[in-house]
């Protein structure tokens, strides 16, 4: 998965994470990032398919 963090509109940084969703339980992801941390007020959230 991929996060996008804006500060209004300018995007601020990119972090980077792997899942497994599974249906009917919940799920955590670590996040990493090569930006340095900054203030944000939104994220745009990525999920890609891995193939089988």
């Amino acid at each position: 998965m991929t996060v996008d963090v804006f500060d209004g509109e300018q995007n601020v940084g990119e972090l980077w994470g792997s899942v497994t969703l599974k249906p009917q339980s919940a799920s955590s992801v670590d996040l990493f990032s090569l930006n340095r941390y900054v203030r944000w007020t939104d994220a745009r959230v990525y999920l890609t398919r891995m193939s089988d």
